[in-house]
């Protein structure tokens, strides 16, 4: 039991995680969004979302989509995750933007985890849910596209056809034909 609930203290804190502290930790309460960037400087906004030097340091990075600061939107964060930029390339002024310390970009397939069977994993339900297996609830979304077969800039705006959730078709995106 203790070993159980050390591992649960420890995924809960590394969790909540969006900034590897090479120096102040005031960091993680102020950089919120674009506008904090200038008061970290950027010695240490390079620091923020390091997804991709986490996972080469071992870590398990799991996302969700309850956070004030982020989108409610899956498939957003995925897009944001695999180009660090604006969804669409495009920032809010209407022009081509640049990707963010694009050293830090990951995989489809890594985005993909962190929403996924990361998750669970937190949440010590990877045995239930979390990937698609003979014996697991069937929670999983059926998308109008690949995403694998598209450009990362798209993945935004692809639609969302039918949701499972414990098996059941919970949603249904009306298609117009009879």
């Amino acid at each position: 039991m203790l070993a159980q609930t050390g591992r649960r203290i420890a995924q809960l804190l590394f969790g909540g995680s969006c900034f590897l502290c090479k120096g102040s930790a005031e960091a993680i309460l102020c950089a919120q969004c674009d506008a904090d960037l200038p008061r970290l400087g950027p010695e240490r906004a390079r620091w923020l979302y390091p997804h991709k030097t986490m996972l080469a340091l071992g870590a398990r990075i799991a996302w969700g989509t309850d956070w004030p600061v982020t989108t409610l939107s899956p498939l957003e964060g995925i897009e944001t995750a695999l180009t660090r930029r604006y969804l669409g390339g495009v920032d809010p002024w209407g022009k081509p933007d640049q990707s963010w310390e694009p050293e830090e970009i990951i995989s489809l397939e890594q985005a993909i985890v962190a929403y996924t069977i990361a998750g669970v994993w937190l949440s010590f339900e990877e045995k239930e849910r979390g990937s698609i297996e003979v014996g697991k609830r069937a929670d999983l979304v059926v998308l109008e596209k690949n995403l694998f077969e598209i450009s990362p800039l798209e993945i935004h705006a692809v639609g969302v056809d039918f949701t499972l959730l414990d098996g059941r078709v919970v949603y249904e995106r009306a298609t117009g034909a009879e």
